[in-house]
């Protein structure tokens, strides 16, 4: 019987307010990488997670806003229990990138009109590979005349994005194709350069 009530004061005590676990995700998607607004690629992605792993949450009016912000973004319904999943997994998501964070402590995010002096500028300090699977042949053109293969500002990017990722993505490092793909996929709207 104690066992018992021991369990449900532990369940209590990790139980969080909705509003809680958004401000823990837009702190860390404002701090940790730039990124001010929602957009679909984000909440595909913590969609399609099946993580094992459930926070307990009291789902307040945050909640609802959260749910309705979604859903002007998707341009769809979203249904409850799919928010709900995608509130789990963005936040579990969130708190193992701010105690990450706490680690290192980077430094903020400097600005810059041209996104890719923005990438060397912050050391390419972002989910690349979001943005790579985000990128449209229209931009990627735009990209390649900014930025061509045998340019110093393609080495600059090169060099930073290489460093940044050392000994994790091979001796080659980053390619010509998937760079051009990153700067092409990003909005910068919604990166907080304006």
């Amino acid at each position: 019987m104690n066992k018992q009530k021991n369990m449900i004061v532990l369940f209590r005590y990790e139980q969080m307010l909705a509003s809680e676990m958004i401000a823990t995700i837009k702190r860390v998607e404002k701090e940790c990488h730039g990124i001010t607004q929602m957009y679909a690629k984000r909440i595909a992605i913590f969609q399609s997670e099946n993580l094992p792993i459930m926070q307990g949450v009291e789902y307040d009016s945050d909640f609802y806003d959260f749910v309705a912000e979604m859903e002007s973004v998707m341009e769809c319904k979203i249904y409850i229990p799919t928010a709900k999943k995608i509130l789990n997994n963005w936040y579990l998501w969130a708190k193992k990138n701010l105690e990450a964070i706490r680690k290192i402590k980077p430094k903020p995010f400097e600005k810059s009109e041209n996104p890719i002096d923005w990438l060397i500028k912050n050391n390419f300090r972002i989910e690349h590979k979001c943005f790579a699977e985000s990128a449209t042949d229209e931009f990627i053109e735009k990209v390649k005349e900014l930025m061509p293969q045998n340019s110093e500002l393609y080495a600059k990017l090169k060099a930073a994005a290489d460093e940044q990722y050392a000994g994790k993505i091979g001796e080659r490092g980053f390619s010509y194709p998937y760079l051009v793909k990153v700067v092409a996929g990003l909005d910068f709207g919604k990166l907080g350069t304006n």
